[in-house]
C-alpha cells in the first residue's frame, strides 16, 4: 500500500537520480524561528521532484529522525526531495527539568525540549512564527531547487505531527497532502474546516 502511494510521488523520468546524497543546512528561516536542512538524493536538476517536509518530534534532531524513520532511504529509492526543519532546543541534559523561560531564551532556543511550538498561538497562525518560517523554507526550496510546487507534502511525528496539522490548516493551498503520526489536530474538526475554507 505504501509503495503504491509513493509511486505517485516519483519524479518524472526526465530527472534521473545520481548516486550519492546531499545534506546541507539551509540556515535559519527568514523569520529566524527554526533551522532547516535539505536532504535529498543528488541530482543534476531538481526539476519536477516532489518535496516532503518532515517534522521531528520532541527531543529529536531532524537528520537523525529522517534517517531512523526511513525517510532518507525513501528519498534515495523514489527520488524525493526532503526538507527537514529542526527546532532550536536546549542541549539534551536540560530536557525535562524545570527552567525559567528566560533561561531557554538566553540559550537562543525556541523550546526547551526541542518540540515544535504547536501550542503557542504566535507560532501557529498563518504568516506568523514557526509556521511562517517553515512555509518560507518551502518557498525557498521551490524557488532554488525547482521542486514541483503542486507536489509538496508534510508529515510529522508527535509534536511534529501537531505542527504538520498546523501547516495543513494554515496553508492548505501549499500542500498536496499530509500525514500526522502520533500527533493530533490543534482544533476541533469544525474549526479545522473553517480554517481550511478561509
Amino acid at each position: 500500500m505504501v509503495s503504491s502511494a509513493l509511486r505517485c510521488l516519483r519524479s518524472p523520468p526526465s530527472a534521473p537520480p545520481v548516486r550519492g546524497r546531499s545534506a546541507r543546512r539551509l540556515g535559519l528561516g527568514p523569520t529566524q524561528a527554526i533551522c532547516g536542512c535539505l536532504a535529498t538524493s543528488l541530482r543534476t536538476k531538481y526539476l519536477g521532484a516532489p518535496l516532503i517536509v518532515v517534522l521531528h518530534g520532541c527531543k529529536q534532531k531532524a537528520a537523525s529522525f529522517a534517517s531512523d524513520a526511513g525517510w532518507l532511504a525513501l528519498s534515495d529509492r523514489y527520488g524525493l526531495a526532503l526538507l527537514l526543519p529542526e527546532q532550536k532546543g536546549l542541549p539534551s541534559y536540560f530536557y525535562d527539568i524545570y527552567l525559567f523561560p528566560w533561561v531557554v531564551t538566553l540559550f537562543g532556543a525556541n523550546n526547551q525540549n526541542a518540540c515544535f511550538n504547536w501550542f503557542q498561538p504566535e507560532d501557529t497562525a498563518r504568516d506568523r512564527g514557526e509556521a511562517l518560517s517553515i512555509r518560507q523554507m518551502i518557498d525557498v526550496m521551490i524557488a532554488r531547487h525547482s521542486v514541483d510546487p503542486s507536489r509538496v507534502y508534510v508529515v510529522g511525528l508527535s509534536a511534529g505531527g501537531a505542527m504538520a496539522a498546523v501547516m495543513l490548516a494554515a496553508y492548505p493551498e501549499r500542500f498536496a497532502g499530509g500525514a500526522i503520526v502520533a500527533g493530533f489536530l490543534t482544533a476541533a474538526p469544525v474549526q479545522w474546516a473553517r480554517r481550511c475554507d478561509a
